[in-house]
């Protein structure tokens, strides 16, 4: 991932996907920011400057934080069929989500509310930054004021958990949002299980694997990310065999 740019998008403390979008200019109360990446894939869709506007409409947008949407969002999605407003045609519209999701950006699902967008990874922007820690951080300080000199917090017990762990322990992974996919500290083959719902110590893990080993890290998450998008927008049977053959084609292997 590269620096970041000296540039940060306001946003608001509401969720703005549960805000008509004429009315966002009204939000006098501004808490927070996402980050835009100086990045290879950023300086590329520079150069697709509508695919841009949509991400950047997604990015701004997208709900997170954690508790309540109306609209049942989740961290990383956002509301994105009223293309007017943000000033594209309905042509144009289209062709964008073609070519973000062709990119590996973000993912589009149709629904009675409306067309849900979920961003895939943080090559472009960064909508979760500190407030990742700040989704869980008052119900663990919390719990770690109750407990006082009782012992230690959750987070403090995960560390020393890990810590204990032999480093290539499977561990089934609770993924709340693509963050956690790109998240170093989580183990990437744990991760490719627990999207795939694969048993470890089968073939599978034994593909996996290999695949990380050649291919690298980021590009293994990369593809770990485009697949959970696909999982959450549509009816998927098989990801493991799905998430296999993109390794392959990363690999330069028939299918």
């Amino acid at each position: 991932m590269g620096a970041l740019v000296d540039l940060f998008f306001a946003k608001s403390d509401k969720s703005t996907s549960d805000i008509p979008w004429p009315s966002l200019a009204k939000e006098a109360v501004m808490a927070g920011y996402f980050k835009l990446m100086r990045s290879d894939t950023t300086r590329e869709l520079l150069q697709d400057p509508k695919a841009f506007t949509l991400l950047a409409v997604i990015a701004y947008r997208a709900k997170w934080k954690g508790g309540l949407s109306v609209h049942n969002l989740e961290p990383g999605q956002a509301l994105v069929g009223d293309h007017r407003s943000f000033g594209l045609s309905a042509k144009e519209y289209r062709t964008a989500k073609q070519r973000l999701g062709k990119y590996h950006l973000a993912a589009f699902k149709g629904t009675n509310k409306g067309t849900v967008a979920t961003l895939l990874n943080t090559d472009v922007f960064d909508i979760f930054g500190d407030s990742r820690g700040e989704q869980t951080g008052e119900s663990r300080t919390t719990q770690g004021q109750s407990k006082g000199k009782r012992g230690a917090t959750n987070e403090e017990g995960r560390e020393r958990e890990k810590t204990e762990k032999p480093k290539d322990e499977f561990r089934r992974i609770e993924i709340r949002d693509y963050g956690d996919i790109m998240e170093p500290k989580n183990d990437p083959i744990s991760l490719a299980l627990s999207v795939t719902n694969e048993n470890p110590g089968g073939q599978a893990e034994g593909f996996f694997k290999k695949a990380l080993k050649m291919i690298g890290d980021k590009p293994f998450r990369d593809e770990m990310s485009v697949l959970w998008g696909e999982l959450k927008s549509d009816d998927i049977r098989n990801p493991g065999a799905i998430l296999t053959n993109k390794l392959k084609e990363r690999m330069n292997l028939p299918p």
